[in-house]
């Protein structure tokens, strides 16, 4: 009767065994490739399409400034009229100058006879017998003389420079008005300062971008390649370069202009750095458009498989070949269980946090997150796609087929294309 009892439980207890076995969570894996994409594309950065070429104006401080024609913001063509100096002021400017030219004249005039007579009179007495010599008178008459023909340097000098005058405030006052010397839009009027005017070019198009002091280990940098999404159409981007980042230009109220003040009062008063993107392609780009810049997987440009340290485990270094190699989890692709698999470990790079993988993986490999729940020797897996690890399970409506590139009709390489809120900013799918 115990045997039986016991015969029983052993079998309930199998039974309950081979049930949770059978109930057990299955763990998902990705592909080496899609962890290297995601850990260089996850931060959007607000960015606003500006001009190539920037013209500065500057004005004559010292003449009045009659009319100015521009507002910011306004378009302007080649050669029109920015603004106008006052001719009434320059006028009289003129004529007070014209007369002031004509007593250097005179004075020249004068300077010059008396450097005539001193001579005569320095020749007349050199002339004399040295008893009959007045030394004294002599020696005046070379001190005049030296006198005079400074006087006479000084003001030759000064009649020179006024005639100059003259001649630029004339060519003012048929010229009087300041015109635009290119097409594009006027950006800044500063009244009190310099430049003046400041007009971007049009059809020649960068995008500036705003690093926070928060994101400066973002993996911004010069040379990094970059996607630029537009704000309104998420199946619409451009490509492009990051060509500088300027770390001496910081700020302070950029954040709230590029993002429209929809970020918080602590971003927006955080020390700020402008970077610039050379565009691939400009097409149905438009000055002054406001965008998404998003790091794209091409700016891992050495094509080297990286993966984020999170994955791996177990990291040492052999003091004999100095080989750093450490431990992942891996997918046995017969049994689909997860498997530990060792890695050769390549450079470290901390703005990314990833390591490059020399050998032990390939970027299809199957890899499995270690602080997953139920993660262990021989757990049953489920591959996922791109899609899916990006948290989608089909195309968002709308998007181009995958590997379009930045032409300004496509999607994004990477991430899925994101969806729009009703705020109008977009909105990250859910990893």
């Amino acid at each position: 009767m115990d045997m039986k009892k016991t015969v029983i439980a052993l079998g309930a207890a199998l039974m309950l065994g081979l049930t949770g076995c059978g109930s057990q969570a299955q763990i998902n894996v990705e592909q080496a490739g899609m962890l290297t994409t995601a850990a260089t594309s996850s931060d959007k950065f607000a960015g606003v399409v500006v001009s190539e070429n920037v013209v500065e104006i500057e004005r004559d401080t010292e003449k009045q400034i009659e009319e100015l024609y521009v507002s910011v913001g306004d378009e302007v063509r080649i050669n029109e009229k920015l603004f106008e100096y006052d001719t009434d002021t320059l006028s009289l400017t003129v004529d007070k100058q014209e007369l002031e030219l004509d007593k250097l004249e005179q004075q020249i005039k004068d300077l010059t006879t008396q450097v005539k007579d001193l001579e005569k009179q320095i020749k007349t007495e050199k002339a004399k017998k040295e008893k009959n010599q007045d030394k004294q008178l002599l020696a005046t008459l070379e001190m005049s003389l030296r006198q005079v023909n400074v006087d006479l340097t000084t003001a030759t000098y000064d009649k020179n420079a006024l005639q100059a005058e003259i001649k630029y405030n004339k060519s003012m006052l048929t010229n009087a008005a300041v015109r635009s010397p290119i097409k594009g839009t006027i950006r800044s009027i500063n009244e009190n300062g310099s430049p003046y005017i400041t007009i971007q070019q049009a059809g020649s198009y960068q995008v500036k971008g705003i690093l926070n002091e928060l994101s400066l280990n973002a993996g911004i940098m010069e040379g990094v390649g970059v996607t630029i999404l537009s704000r309104t159409d998420p199946t619409v981007f451009w490509t492009g370069v990051v060509s500088l980042v300027d770390y001496n230009s910081a700020g302070s109220n950029e954040y709230d202009e590029m993002y429209g003040g929809a970020y918080d009062s602590g971003m927006s008063t955080s020390t700020s750095y402008p970077f610039y993107i050379s565009l691939d392609n400009t097409n149905g780009l438009l000055l002054g458009q406001h965008v998404y810049i998003q790091i794209s997987a091409a700016a891992l440009s050495d094509e080297l498989l990286r993966i984020p340290e999170g994955y791996i485990m177990d990291v040492t270094m052999d003091e004999e070949t100095w080989l750093t190699t450490g431990t992942v989890w891996g997918v046995d692709m017969e049994t689909l269980e997860l498997v530990k698999t060792t890695v050769t470990l390549g450079e470290y790079d901390p703005t990314y946090g990833t390591y490059v993988i020399l050998d032990g993986i390939t970027a299809e490999s199957y890899l499995a997150d270690p602080a997953a729940d139920g993660v262990k020797e021989g757990a049953s897996v489920t591959l996922r796609s791109e899609l899916e690890y990006m948290g989608q399970t089909e195309p968002t409506e709308g998007t181009a087929p995958t590997g379009e590139t930045g032409d300004g009709t496509g999607s994004p390489e990477t991430p899925a294309p994101a969806e729009t809120g009703d705020d109008g900013f977009l909105v990250t799918p859910d990893a």
